[in-house]
């Protein structure tokens, strides 16, 4: 087993133990009013913080996320979700010398985690469900990254597959079967010692 997916697994199963032990302090064991199984799906913007052929480089772009989970109690439950982003495009960038390059990184994203719930709206009575929550997970996410050299036209290419932690927090606010997500999210790059840090909103549905 890679030394980088070893690491990641070994601060995803910390990290669950901690939502565990946390849900068995506060948790309330609260059924969920509809099913226990969601969906959202969530829109946003993604910084990703690369680097390639000893370059560090970064771009904002719009991203997609689509989770699935499956809510235990009130207070916590497992997700999976799919992240993807526009294309990383990052132009003119100083390598080494008098070096410039233009570098596009591709990165599609998969997602394990699980979700420790707090629910705002039973300490201060409001009638609206309101929770805020934290996740931490794993993520597999399958990078393409390519490279050219503007004065010699040279290209370069890279293809695999990066694992790393997964971590983020949100707000939840409920409206019937529905739910507005808003979160926060990072994704370590462990290959390039980089992150892709989203800010997402969506809508959350159980059925």
């Amino acid at each position: 087993m890679p030394a980088r997916v070893a690491s990641a697994l070994s601060r995803f199963g910390a990290g669950l133990f901690l939502l565990i032990a946390a849900n068995a302090v506060y948790g309330q064991h609260y059924v969920p009013e509809y099913s226990r199984l969601y969906a959202s799906v969530a829109l946003g913007t993604s910084t990703v913080d690369d680097r390639f052929q000893g370059v560090r480089y970064d771009d904002t772009q719009w991203s997609l996320n689509v989770t699935a989970g499956y809510r235990f109690d009130w207070v916590w439950s497992i997700e999976a979700a799919v992240q993807v982003q526009d294309d990383v495009e990052a132009r003119g960038i100083r390598g080494s010398g008098l070096d410039r390059l233009n570098f596009s990184t591709s990165i599609e994203s998969a997602n394990l985690r699980a979700r420790l719930w707090f629910p705002v709206s039973d300490l201060y009575g409001l009638s609206r469900p309101l929770v805020v929550y934290g996740f931490a997970g794993v993520h597999a996410s399958n990078i393409e990254r390519r490279a050219i050299e503007l004065n010699s036209a040279t290209e370069f290419e890279e293809n695999l597959t990066d694992y790393g932690l997964n971590v983020g927090a949100g707000v939840v606010i409920g409206i019937g079967r529905f739910h507005l997500r808003g979160s926060l999210e990072r994704m370590d790059l462990d290959d390039s010692d980089g992150s892709i840090v989203s800010a997402l909103l969506g809508l959350e549905f159980y059925f």
